[in-house]
């Protein structure tokens, strides 16, 4: 379960980079997108806080270990529905670039949280073991446009 503290920082991250567009609204956002999106950005922004006084990765990888199922099952959904829109080959091809994407997209940290505070979501994150709780928590925590993978 994830702690007060950082319920209340997702929430006020949430509140704060939302932006009501007519665009985003419309996007219907997937649930295996937001769970993809919340590992990579774990992942990328602990490799970039490794050398700071706030080093996560070892908050990362029990996350990712007690949550690799739902990492899993999200990455296998959105492998569906990307072959399903652009075909085998082109569906992994779209899949490592829209990967990579996401990755690059915080490579250079998270553009609202410093390593402090990205440690202890990280931590609070590795306890939440429910799929629905990641997609929420990822909801809250990912600011900026976002891409529907879900085939129309």
């Amino acid at each position: 379960m994830i702690t007060k503290r950082a319920t209340a920082l997702a929430a006020a991250l949430s509140a704060a980079l939302t932006i009501p567009t007519p665009a985003l609204a419309n996007q219907g956002i997937s649930e295996a997108e937001n769970i993809r999106r919340l590992d990579m950005m774990l992942m990328a922004t602990s490799l970039r806080c490794r050398t700071t006084a706030h080093d996560f990765r070892a908050e990362y990888r029990t996350f990712s270990r007690f949550n690799m199922h739902h990492i899993k099952s999200a990455n296998d959904r959105m492998r569906r529905n990307l072959t399903a829109t652009y075909g085998k080959r082109g569906g992994e091809r779209e899949l490592d670039r829209r990967s990579v994407r996401m990755a690059n997209r915080y490579g250079n940290g998270h553009p609202h949280m410093d390593c402090r505070a990205l440690k202890e979501v990280a931590g609070d994150l590795a306890r939440a073991h429910s799929q629905a709780s990641l997609a929420d928590a990822a909801l809250g925590l990912l600011g900026g446009p976002r891409i529907a993978f879900e085939v129309p």
